[in-house]
């Protein structure tokens, strides 16, 4: 599981601890904490967007514009 999966997957339990909390309380904590998840996962996300946009090859015949 990439670090994105993991990090929706902790945002969705939180939702769900919110979803069965008893006191106001606790769903204000938990949903909070489901926020922090989600732009944790928004995060990674970014990050391997940019990593694979960094890491792909240019098409042939671009010019290398990074090169000396």
């Amino acid at each position: 599981m990439s670090k994105t999966e993991e990090a929706w997957s902790r945002a969705a339990m939180c939702a769900d601890r919110a979803h069965a909390a008893h006191d106001e309380e606790t769903r204000r904590f938990f949903n909070k904490l489901r926020d922090s998840w989600v732009q944790v996962a928004n995060n990674y996300q970014l990050a391997e967007s940019i990593e694979g946009e960094i890491e792909a090859p240019l098409p042939r015949g671009t010019p290398d514009l990074g090169a000396d």
